[in-house]
């Protein structure tokens, strides 16, 4: 558990403690300990499962497309922007943004397809990272 003490004016002193997705706020004045704790609601947003494949490819037309899953794990809905990446020998790196939302305790599968891609590139590899 992590606390974050803050002191502000007229002797209040608020007392944050980082507890599962969200943070419970526990406010001190005058040194009497309140009868009451809120919980401020966060989410907790992670991304994984990262799968690259050519499953967007059609005839004559090649792409790779790249799939990353956004979970949320906190007490609240959220909002991640996500960064793409395909990367060739020898080629620039191609680069697309997308914004993924995700409810409380749900999931969501985010794709690209990246039409820049080669049927010919040599160590290609597709990324996602959030923030």
């Amino acid at each position: 558990m992590l606390l974050a003490l803050v002191a502000i004016p007229a002797m209040l002193l608020l007392i944050f403690r980082f507890v599962g997705g969200g943070a419970a706020v526990t406010a001190l004045q005058g040194g009497k300990v309140p009868d009451h704790v809120s919980i401020i609601p966060a989410a907790h947003l992670r991304v994984d499962d990262v799968k690259v494949d050519d499953s967007c490819a059609h005839l004559g037309d090649y792409c790779v497309r790249v799939t990353c899953t956004v979970t949320n794990d906190g007490n609240a809905p959220g909002a991640v922007p996500l960064r793409f990446e395909y990367e060739a020998t020898g080629r620039p790196t191609a680069t697309a943004t997308e914004s993924a939302s995700v409810p409380v305790g749900g999931q969501r599968a985010v794709t690209h397809d990246f039409g820049e891609a080669r049927l010919s590139d040599h160590g290609s590899k597709g990324s996602c990272r959030g923030g």
